[in-house]
């Protein structure tokens, strides 16, 4: 169930979604691993607010009740609680600037590459994208997933202990053929580190292509 309202420059929205999910996950890195995941009901609201000078300012806000089985254990019910901020300059696409910042705080919502629920965890996604008249775009963007828990002794096997922490960042050029089709070039570097230390999760990459939308 969901309800959205524009007013003027602000747009609100609420949701509540009414299930009890079992998803079933495998670990970075990590072959052996499976885990079980029960979802249950979980409700929203986010609030965005189109301010002066091509500014976009967000906030959002969702919990859920969750609960993990993995390595012969499983949890109590607890809450999955996800708050969000975001900040844009210019709509993506248009020609100069555009920015893109999402920052975000969690609690019990994701899982490291060893199965173990991150009790406290942040994330920062950044996007920057110039495009000249000439139709070349160059981006360049940030994406970092950290585990700010604290190692928990009574739960061991499911409790994780802030080491892992995914990192990578991305640098890229396009040309648009025309708006719904263009060619790109894009590295990746990835400075990531798994809980397992014996693996590793860094991979960098470079890669050609192109893409249509439709």
């Amino acid at each position: 169930m969901q309800y959205k309202l524009n007013y003027q420059q602000f747009s609100f929205g609420v949701q509540y979604l009414a299930s009890d999910e079992n998803l079933h996950m495998v670990g970075e890195g990590v072959k052996d691993l499976s885990a079980v995941l029960n979802f249950e009901n979980s409700y929203g609201f986010s609030v965005i607010y189109q301010a002066p000078f091509e500014l976009g300012l967000g906030l959002a806000y969702n919990v859920a009740k969750v609960s993990l089985a993995a390595n012969g254990l499983k949890t109590e019910a607890v809450d999955d609680e996800l708050i969000s901020a975001h900040l844009t300059y210019r709509p993506y696409g248009s020609l100069g600037l555009h920015v893109a910042l999402v920052v975000t705080e969690m609690k019990n919502h994701d899982i490291n590459d060893l199965g173990q629920v991150m009790a406290k965890s942040s994330g920062i996604e950044l996007f920057s994208a110039y495009r000249f008249e000439n139709d070349i775009s160059l981006i360049i963007g940030y994406n970092s997933l950290k585990d700010n828990s604290s190692f928990s002794s009574a739960h061991p096997d499911l409790g994780a202990d802030g080491s892992y922490h995914k990192e990578y960042f991305i640098l890229s050029a396009k040309y648009h053929w025309d708006e719904d089709f263009y060619l790109y070039i894009e590295s990746k570097r990835d400075r990531s580190k798994l809980a397992a230390q014996t693996q590793s999760l860094a991979e960098n990459a470079t890669g050609i292509g192109m893409m249509f939308t439709f």
